[in-house]
């Protein structure tokens, strides 16, 4: 469904009237395939809700630990978290 979206001109990182990136939704529903999509698609990782939660946190909230740390490591990465401001994933 995403890969049609995109195609069509879908823009990733509009938000809903809640604040909510499609990357937040897939995240906060633990969908890792969508998770994966929305980041090659090249969805912006650093969005916040209004409540100035990103992804990573809205599946680390959800004990999402799958979303989260993929989340995680591509964040990292792109050096977008310092690895001592991070909790633990349980």
């Amino acid at each position: 469904m995403f890969a049609t979206l995109v195609a069509a001109g879908a823009r990733l990182d509009d938000t809903t009237h809640g604040g909510m990136t499609a990357l937040m939704v897939a995240a906060e529903h633990s969908n890792l395939e969508a998770v994966r999509f929305l980041i090659t698609a090249g969805a912006d990782l650093y969005v916040r809700t209004p409540r100035g939660k990103t992804a990573y946190d809205i599946a680390v909230n959800n004990g999402h630990s799958e979303c989260a740390a993929q989340l995680f490591e591509v964040m990292s990465r792109k050096g977008l978290y310092r690895a001592k401001t991070l909790g633990p994933l349980s």
